[in-house]
């Protein structure tokens, strides 16, 4: 009897441990990342003012405007990016090339500081403002825009004194593979 019972008890030993076993199971899926090129810049706070309103303004070597956050970089490969402005007018009123290339153009800061950074004088050709920069998710640049000698703006393109007003520019960045 006794041996019975401890057959009775394997028996039942083997079936409870072959339910275990068998409750284990494994499946598989299949995992893929479609990966694209992408180059995409945006730029935050369009707008860029300088105020020379009286004669400390002038002499100020210090005017400088800071934009925090200005530019926004995701590209996959390497890039470089490059910055040029067109003419500064006001009405039908020109200032020379040299008023342009007054106002300066530096990286103030970065979230991913690669590459090679230079300030650019704004110009109607490009100028390369980020030079071989490594592929980022995402980097954000502070822009600082300086004005550190007021002396071009003084005279139009035709060298004749500035008139007062509001002279304009579009200022346009292009990032581009490197």
């Amino acid at each position: 009897m006794k041996k019975n019972f401890k057959l009775a008890f394997v028996v039942l030993a083997a079936i409870c441990f072959g339910q275990q076993a068998k409750a284990q199971a494994t499946a598989t899926a299949n995992l893929s990342i479609q990966l694209a090129d992408v180059m995409s810049l945006t730029l935050q706070d369009d707008q860029v003012s300088f105020v020379y309103n009286n004669a400390t303004d002038y002499a100020n070597t210090n005017m400088a405007v800071d934009k925090l956050s200005h530019l926004t970089v995701v590209s996959t490969k390497n890039f470089d990016i490059t910055v040029k402005a067109s003419q500064l007018t006001s009405g039908g009123t020109t200032l020379p090339a040299t008023a342009l290339a007054a106002v300066k153009v530096s990286v103030a800061n970065s979230t991913t500081p690669n590459g090679t950074i230079a300030t650019v004088p704004l110009a109607v050709t490009d100028g390369l403002l980020i030079d071989a920069a490594s592929a980022t998710a995402t980097s954000t640049y502070d822009i600082k825009y300086a004005i550190p000698n007021a002396t071009p703006l003084l005279k139009t393109s035709g060298n004749t004194d500035s008139a007062p007003g509001t002279y304009t520019s579009t200022v346009t960045y292009t990032i581009a593979a490197n």
